[in-house]
Order: C-alpha cells, then sequence, then structure tokens
C-alpha cells in the first residue's frame, strides 16, 4: 500500500473515530477472540476488557478511574492486545456507583466508543450471565492469557462453601466474590518483554501479573466475572505460582462475578427515550426543543472532536 493511500486510511479511520492498521488483522496465524478488547492509556496497554453491546466494553473499576477518556483507546480484532486489528477512541467512562476499591467491590468498569461497532467474524460481543444463572461447581471457564496469542488459560469454578473453607479467616469475601481454580496456563511465551511480568502496579505488587486487569472470566459462552484486584492467590503472596501456573497454595482465584452489577450494566446498555419537554404553546415547544437540540448537539461534539484528533495523532505516531 503506498503511503499515501495509507495516510488516507489513518485519516478516515481516525475521524471515524478509529484507528484502522491498514493490513493487518489476526497476526501469524493466531486465533482471534472477538469478544477480547486491550484498553490503553497514552499508547501503553494496561488493562483488558470485553465486548458487550455495539458501544459499550466492560472491565475493571480500576481501569476507567481517573483517566482522561481523550486519552483511552480500545484495540479490537486481532489476535494480540499489543498490534494488529482495529483502535477505537473512546467517548466516556463509567464506574460502578457501588465499587469499594479497599476490598475491590463491585469492581466494575464500563467504557463507551465513540463510534457504533460493526461485529463481524473478528469482533462480537459475549453474552453476560444474569442473576441466579447457577453453573454448578466444577463448571470449565477459560480466561484470557496475556503471555499468549493463541491459547486461553482453563480454569474450573469452585463453590463459595469451598472457597471460603480454603481461604484464611483474614480474607474478608464481598457478595459478589467468586471462586475459580487454575487448571492449565499456556506459558510458552515467556520471552515476551511488552509487559512486566512480576508484580502489576494496579495490584500494588502484591502478586504476579498472571492475568490482565479487566479480563473477563467467561464459562460455558457466557461471562461470568471480571478480573479485579481481589484476584489473591497464594494469600497475596507475590509470585506463588507452580510450573503449571496454579497457586503454590491451592488457593483459586477470586474474580468480580457480574451477575451482581447487571442492573447497572444493563442501564447503560439500553438506549433511552429523551421525555418530551411540555408546558407553552406547540409552536413555541417545537423551537424549543429545536434549540435545545441544537446545543446538545454542539456540546457533544466538543469532546468528540478533541478525542478524535488526539486519536489521529496516535496513529502517525504508530506509523
Amino acid at each position: 500500500m503506498e503511503f499515501r493511500t495509507y495516510l488516507m486510511v489513518l485519516f478516515i479511520g481516525a475521524f471515524d473515530g478509529r484507528c484502522v492498521r491498514a493490513g493487518v488483522d489476526g497476526l501469524g496465524g493466531s486465533r482471534i477472540v472477538p469478544y477480547r478488547a486491550a484498553i490503553e492509556y497514552k499508547g501503553t496497554v494496561f488493562c483488558a476488557g470485553s465486548v458487550v453491546e455495539t458501544t459499550w466494553i466492560l472491565t475493571a473499576a480500576e481501569c476507567v478511574m481517573n483517566k482522561t477518556v481523550s486519552y483511552v483507546t480500545v484495540r479490537l480484532g486481532s489476535s494480540s492486545l499489543y498490534e494488529g486489528g482495529i483502535l477505537f477512541g473512546v467517548k466516556s467512562s463509567h464506574v460502578h456507583p457501588k465499587y469499594n476499591a479497599e476490598l475491590s467491590k463491585r469492581d466494575m468498569g464500563l467504557l463507551k466508543l465513540s463510534t457504533t461497532l460493526k461485529f463481524s467474524s473478528t469482533i462480537a460481543p459475549v453474552p453476560l450471565v444474569k442473576p441466579g444463572y447457577g453453573m454448578e461447581e466444577g463448571t470449565k471457564c477459560t480466561i484470557l492469557n496475556p503471555l499468549s496469542n493463541s491459547m486461553d488459560t482453563k480454569a474450573k469454578l469452585w463453590s463459595r462453601e469451598r472457597c471460603e473453607t480454603a481461604y484464611p479467616n483474614s480474607f474478608y469475601f464481598t457478595d459478589d466474590a467468586l471462586c475459580a481454580k487454575i487448571t492449565a496456563i499456556n506459558t510458552h511465551n515467556q520471552n515476551d518483554t511488552r509487559r512486566n511480568h512480576t508484580c502489576n502496579d494496579h495490584q500494588q505488587q502484591q502478586q504476579q501479573q498472571r492475568f490482565m486487569l479487566g479480563s473477563p472470566l467467561v464459562c460455558e459462552g457466557k461471562q461470568v466475572a471480571v478480573v479485579s484486584r481481589i484476584a489473591y492467590w497464594g494469600a497475596g503472596q507475590c509470585g506463588a505460582v507452580d510450573a503449571a501456573g496454579g497457586s503454590k497454595s491451592g488457593l483459586p482465584d477470586v474474580f468480580s462475578d457480574v451477575a451482581f452489577a447487571d442492573h447497572w450494566i444493563s442501564s447503560h446498555l439500553i438506549r433511552r427515550k429523551r421525555k418530551p419537554v411540555g408546558g407553552g404553546r406547540r409552536r413555541s415547544s417545537a423551537k424549543l426543543r429545536q434549540s435545545q437540540r441544537r446545543n446538545d448537539a454542539a456540546r457533544e461534539m466538543v469532546p468528540a472532536i478533541v478525542a478524535r484528533l488526539l486519536l489521529l495523532f496516535h496513529c502517525f505516531v504508530m506509523l
């Protein structure tokens, strides 16, 4: 592709809310997980997430807190968290109102993309479980492995009672804590130097990073939980991981159950109709509504234009 054509693709893509890496989808023939999202801040991958609707990405609360959305981009449609696919700009971010950082309770966050996704074989949503989904202990699950482009980490659900019995009494279980024991993890790509695989800053250097914050835990084709700061293994000992990728202590990982945030998530995904403006004569009401629509549109355009200009700049930097 000629350089001039490449620049045109970048320019058009950025102003459509996305940064297209022309000619690049999957890398090296690796499998693409269509709901997987890599979240970047100022060009650096720091969290993962999942596509749950045409404009929404579900992740951990810490991944969206205190972040300027104009610097946040989301990579979709790639087998890698770090390259390929398409970069999308972000319009807004939302943290669960009952999020408790100290306990990692309701550790959920949502990112609204600046453009509507067109689902395909490489970009598609993952269904979310609903309250009372009732998956049994031993249900097989998968979680995205940041060290591999081709294999997921395998896990099995643990019952709440078994998990609480296994953990020390000092460990506090929130009502939305969900346990899953890692059964196998692919670590063939340990030489990847693009991330720090020792202790994660998001977890205050308390544990080794096996999973990326915000990654989805998927069981029977549905997302049941999110990787959050509560996911301590080995009683919070950094590096307490055996050769197979499991906890040396035999403890399961603890995740944030998405079913407990169902109402909050659904309230954002469902588009609400605006209430009509009442009062006055019909002619005056119509003019008032028209004026309000123009004002709303003008206010919404400013951050969108700024975000897309920044995304365009980021696209040029990637050349």
